[in-house]
């Protein structure tokens, strides 16, 4: 279950900051964007190369709105299949100044099963509108209340990097609120400061690093299992992501980008 996990992790858990005043509400990011990254599991010595997982930003009209299409697709490495197949799919369409979610779809298709979940949010009725189909149990169609500054999972990636690390201190947590299937789940991030990292590649950057507060369930603890390093220059964009599981680790690093808003200057070049 190693690029599930990671893509989740990439998606569930790079969360929202939750009525955040630390965000400076500056885009850092643009139409054509394009990052991917290499998904590996880790276990002592070992390594397993597993997965690639792209984030790509396009343009769309709904309901007559411009805004951001934000793209995020995994799949399991061809020598990797035979284990755990894994082809997902996740789109959010998110307003493009305050980053508002109005639409979120999954289609994932994991081992033996398949998902296809959607989220509409209405803002107006205060309502959140899910259907969540799965060839392993019935569909659910269900309605639930929307909370102020409740985003989707993937609009909350996008959304993380306009914060302010800079006005953060050591040690302070900030609140996370996110939807996942249909609940609405108050987390946290940690701030721990700023760190000289280099990946498995050899590239070396300037990084924030914060830990994240995880969901309980089969494969996390529900402690602080998260870490995730941003590059520390105006596209805030994720380096590197380590999330303890129950055996083990699976940790992810930046491999290409495109088309980037801002030069990635983080990066220390000798």
């Amino acid at each position: 279950m190693i690029n599930p996990i990671v893509l989740h992790i990439m998606i569930l858990m790079f969360c929202n900051i939750s009525q955040s005043k630390e965000s400076n509400n500056k885009i850092p990011f643009q139409i054509g964007e394009r990052v991917s990254y290499s998904v590996y599991y880790n276990w002592g010595p070992i390594w397993m190369r597993a997965a690639n997982v792209d984030f790509s930003i396009q343009s769309e009209i709904y309901k007559t709105k411009p805004i951001f299409k934000f793209i995020s697709t995994g799949s399991s490495i061809p020598s990797y299949d035979w284990f755990f197949y894994v082809r997902d799919t996740f789109i959010s369409y998110s307003e493009k100044n305050n980053l508002h979610s109005y639409y979120y779809f999954q289609n994932s298709w994991e081992g033996s099963v398949k998902l296809k979940n959607t989220l509409q949010f209405d803002r107006f009725s205060n309502t959140i509108t899910a259907r969540l189909e799965s060839s392993k149990k019935a569909t659910v169609d269900t309605i639930f209340d929307y909370k102020p500054e409740t985003r989707d999972l993937l609009n909350a990636v996008y959304y993380c990097r306009t914060i302010n690390f800079d006005s953060l201190k050591i040690n302070q947590t900030m609140p996370i609120k996110t939807v996942f299937d249909d609940s609405i789940y108050n987390l946290y991030i940690r701030f721990m400061g700023k760190e000289v990292i280099t990946l498995k590649n050899g590239r070396k950057f300037n990084t924030v690093k914060i830990r994240a507060k995880l969901i309980a369930g089969t494969i996390f603890t529900g402690g602080e299992d998260l870490e995730i390093w941003i590059s520390d220059d105006p596209c805030r964009v994720p380096i590197k992501v380590v999330a303890k599981i129950l055996i083990g680790k699976v940790q992810a690093f930046v491999n290409e980008t495109e088309n980037l808003k801002y030069p990635l200057s983080s990066e220390i070049r000798e």
